[in-house]
């Protein structure tokens, strides 16, 4: 395994290199959101998955304020319009397995 570290905006892979991109509790701290997701597009395979693993806070806590995307419509139209298609979000209280996902190995780039 090959572990880089870089800038979500300015990622050092070829275009269509993953299968899986995740990303986990990190999206709220990209600076340019609209640049990292135009990024994660362009380097993941046409057939490939982007998952976010994100909690949403509860309003009145401090974190509501901070986080941009309230809800999974909010993320929705956020990846429907930087060029994502067949969006879905769904809340799980498990995490899936490989198998559950149809998958041997897991092939993404951890932000």
């Amino acid at each position: 395994m090959d572990i880089k570290v870089a800038d979500v905006s300015k990622i050092p892979f070829e275009n269509n290199s993953f299968v899986i991109i995740t990303a986990f509790d990190t999206i709220n701290f990209w600076p340019d959101q609209n640049m990292a997701i135009s990024e994660i597009l362009r380097i993941l395979k046409q057939s490939g998955y982007f998952f976010i693993i994100n909690v949403f806070p509860k309003e009145g806590i401090k974190w509501f304020n901070f986080v941009k995307y309230k809800n999974e419509k909010e993320y929705e139209k956020f990846l429907s319009s930087n060029g994502f298609s067949d969006v879905s979000c769904f809340f799980k209280r498990k995490l899936l397995s490989f198998k559950e996902l149809n998958c041997d190995i897991l092939h993404g780039y951890f932000l």
